[in-house]
């Protein structure tokens, strides 16, 4: 095995995570995909082998390798962060916070969280356990806990770009577009190559200007402001998150009530005669069924996937920067 094996896999491994980390757009997201399937097919590394990962993982993320070089340069004498800890403590915390990756995929969010949770118990001076955390919570709708997370791993590391646009994000889903384009502005600083920090950046500074009564409706709106139902049905994950729902028995049953209300209310079968007063007793009934069935969808839906429920907000209202997605804050969040 040659350390180029393993240099070719870690690039790999880092490009895979930032696929999972929900801050970029489809367009990039395709490119890395390109990316790892060129590396593979060049150097013959058959990722998705247990044994070859096994064999050529290495202890410590390319990033985290990366970031601590840089700190080794810049300050001549000072110890690094990890020999301020036990070698075990450290492996510990690596495997607790790959553990924690793998549950985001798995859309268990809580369980990362307690997962990164161990991994700072592990190895505090770690800024990347602290924004992975922020990741989750942003996940779970926790905005607040999410952003706390951020400003301590900009503690440790004033120059880990991600912490910032987890932390824009953060903003942007709590509707705060003027913290969160200035957020997204000092990730651009500092990471000036990568497109999602500059879309986002755009998003918010068209939302500031619709805000303050210089922009018109999102491209995302039909004619008169009414959202493009069609663009909204071809999202894959709106479809998606729908299905799910309504494979809930609760949800099947209720729905089932409301046909049934409908029918037994206004049918044909039921229709009043020429002249008769219409049942509004039955159609209230209907029509209180139904809201009760929208809001406990609206529910599941703000419980699984909050930030598409922003999303979807912000489009309704005239708030989306253009049609296309790059433009967009992306509310996937991440796994890093």
């Amino acid at each position: 095995m040659s350390n180029k094996e393993r240099l070719v896999f870690a690039i790999i491994d880092f490009l895979s995570e930032e696929l999972s980390s929900g801050e970029l757009t489809a367009d990039v997201q395709e490119s890395l995909e390109v990316a790892i399937q060129c590396l593979e097919t060049a150097y013959s590394i058959d990722t998705r082998n247990a044994g070859i990962r096994s064999r050529l993982h290495y202890s410590k993320p390319l990033q985290q390798v990366f970031d601590e070089a840089v700190e080794s340069s810049t300050k001549s004498g000072e110890t690094q962060q990890t020999g301020q800890f036990p070698e075990v403590e450290t492996e510990k915390a690596e495997e607790l916070k790959n553990e924690g990756n793998e549950l985001m995929k798995l859309d268990q969010f809580s369980a990362a969280i307690e997962k990164y949770t161990m991994a700072i118990q592990c190895d505090p001076n770690s800024a990347v356990y602290y924004c992975n955390r922020a990741a989750a919570y942003s996940k779970l709708g926790q905005f607040d806990d999410a952003l706390s997370d951020c400003d301590i791993a900009l503690q440790i590391n004033p120059s880990y770009s991600k912490a910032y646009g987890r932390k824009g994000l953060a903003y942007t889903s709590k509707g705060e577009y003027q913290q969160a384009a200035e957020c997204y502005t000092k990730a651009v600083e500092l990471e000036p190559a990568n497109p999602s920090y500059m879309n986002n950046l755009k998003v918010c500074e068209q939302k500031l200007k619709e805000l303050s009564g210089g922009g018109g409706g999102g491209a995302g709106q039909g004619a008169g402001g009414v959202p493009d139902i069609g663009q909204m049905l071809n999202n894959p994950v709106m479809m998606n998150m729908a299905q799910q729902i309504l494979q809930n028995p609760q949800m099947q049953q209720m729905f089932s009530s409301v046909i049934s209300s409908t029918i037994g209310s206004g049918g044909a079968g039921n229709a009043p005669g020429p002249g008769a007063a219409p049942a509004a007793d039955g159609n209230i009934d209907s029509m209180s069924n139904l809201l009760q069935a929208g809001q406990h969808f609206a529910q599941q839906m703000q419980e699984q996937n909050p930030q598409l429920v922003e999303q979807l907000r912000q489009q309704m209202t005239g708030s989306e920067g253009g049609n296309n997605d790059s433009s967009q804050p992306d509310t996937k969040s991440d796994a890093p």
